[in-house]
């Protein structure tokens, strides 16, 4: 089965990275995000938005959240739950949580 890519301009993507990595904290570059994110196949990138989601429930479940700074905290500690468990980057989990291609493809930048 061949590969299927979707083209993506650089700026698009620098914006995509420091959006979500004011989230993240990741000191990697954003090409190190793209090559882990191309490195994983549809099932992980799906396990990985899963787990996301089983962790997000219990951290924000219950009314558990009262500010936006503890809402954050729980985030950056999710994400960096997964990135350990799968050994990537945390901005990488974001990726495979909002990503900027189809569920298939691979990013290529332009």
């Amino acid at each position: 089965m061949k590969d299927e890519y979707f083209k993506v301009a650089r700026r698009q993507i620098i914006d995509w990275y420091t959006c979500f990595n004011s989230f993240a904290k990741s000191m990697a570059d954003y090409r190190v995000i793209i090559k882990q994110f191309n490195l994983l196949n549809r099932d992980m990138r799906d396990n990985i938005k899963d787990r996301f989601g089983e962790l997000d429930k219990l951290s924000t479940g219950r009314g558990r959240i009262r500010s936006r700074a503890e809402w954050e905290l729980c985030l950056f500690v999710n994400l960096h739950i997964i990135s350990g468990e799968y050994e990537i980057d945390p901005l990488t989990v974001i990726m495979c949580c909002v990503p900027i291609c189809g569920r298939d493809q691979k990013i290529l930048l332009q």
